[in-house]
């Protein structure tokens, strides 16, 4: 997901929706896929695992450092012990310390999986009986929409996001930054739906607003293009989508760096697109930049490293390099099924890409 640093947003510190267009093991990480969340760096452990069983070793909660069952992960924190919390403690924590709600305190990334979606619950419900003009109302909604659809619960998702896009355009106009907001978020709620039909006009809008108020170098405007472009890629409007993808890319590099967030996921969506063109050679060192980017800085089990990694593992497929891709494809498969469930759109899709190509492996003379 692409972030904004723009603080003038309802949410302090909120993201802005960023579209990644769908579509190797890591060298350094020998854990094998069976193991893969025992710890999980992005999980649940199970419940019946009580204090008893846990060591020194095993994590605890980083509020009430207490061990336990169903504790979770969804940052960036790595080891077997970092970034574990009950979800009831991190709301306690959140009630105090407002930035909480949405990122980590220890590695400063955005919650993500069954912990970014119960920390998202847990605020709304505690503002959902306010008036619906009310801000912090209408910030914790955006903020669940953005989780449901990332968790591909989408008919909620689609719900909350049109009676908040409709009370922000009654209070506040169509071009104020949180009804802007709002907009993304329905936005991607469609994109995440394949419905690009309903994405494209909001995205259009979107993008046209934002070049005028805060032109074109603006972290905003930036995400902006790259959502319209992924958008125009999966209408297959290649030539319309490959020099935004290439402006977006280049803007977040030069304005935030190779390292952003924004900057990787722009990278992994232009290598998309060089894929779906037919330009392998364009996207194979991109998609590579992007896992090694993400591994560095993220760990290989979240979901940002988990998409390129399965990426790439989709492109190796296309070039029919069938033994490189299956582990690529295993390893994505299996994290993200441990994030999201296994009817998660990206775990069908890379399940769809690992089904072929084990079966063109087995019709092969070799």
């Amino acid at each position: 997901m692409l972030t904004s640093d723009n603080n003038n947003n309802l949410a302090e510190g909120a993201a802005a929706d960023g579209h990644e267009l769908p579509v190797a093991r890591d060298s350094n990480d020998n854990t094998n896929n069976s193991n893969i969340g025992s710890p999980a760096e992005e999980g649940v452990l199970g419940k019946g695992s009580g204090s008893s069983a846990f060591t020194k070793d095993q994590p605890e909660c980083f509020v009430c450092i207490e061990a336990g069952a169903d504790l979770l992960r969804g940052c960036a924190c790595r080891g077997t012990s970092a970034g574990f919390v009950h979800l009831q403690c991190l709301v306690e924590a959140a009630q105090a310390n407002r930035a909480t709600w949405f990122r980590c305190p220890t590695c400063k990334q955005e919650w993500t999986g069954r912990l970014g979606l119960g920390i998202a619950r847990a605020r709304y419900s505690l503002v959902a009986e306010m008036p619906e003009e009310d801000e912090d109302r209408l910030d914790a909604a955006m903020d669940l929409t953005r989780a449901l659809s990332k968790s591909g619960d989408f008919a909620e998702a689609l719900q909350l996001g049109h009676e908040t896009l409709t009370t922000l355009r009654r209070v506040s106009g169509e071009e104020h930054e949180d009804t802007l907001r709002a907009m993304s978020c329905l936005a991607y709620v469609h994109f995440e739906m394949c419905d690009e039909a309903e994405a494209l006009p909001l995205e259009t809008e979107i993008l046209a607003v934002k070049r005028r108020m805060l032109g074109n170098d603006h972290p905003e405007t930036l995400a902006a293009i790259a959502n319209l472009a992924a958008t125009y890629a999966d209408l297959s409007h290649h030539d319309v989508a490959l020099p935004l993808l290439t402006e977006s890319l280049e803007g977040e590099r030069r304005t935030r760096g190779s390292d952003h967030t924004a900057s990787i996921i722009a990278m992994n969506n232009l290598a998309t697109l060089h894929m779906h063109m037919g330009n392998a050679e364009e996207a194979l060192p991109l998609y590579t930049e992007s896992v090694e980017r993400n591994q560095r800085l993220l760990g290989s089990q979240h979901p940002n490293t988990l998409f390129s990694i399965g990426s790439l593992g989709c492109l190796l497929y296309f070039m029919g390099d069938h033994a490189e891709a299956v582990p690529l494809l295993e390893d994505s498969i299996v994290g993200l099924t441990l994030v999201y469930g296994e009817a998660h759109p990206h775990v069908v899709n890379f399940q769809e890409r690992l089904d072929s190509c084990v079966s063109d492996m087995a019709d092969s003379p070799d």
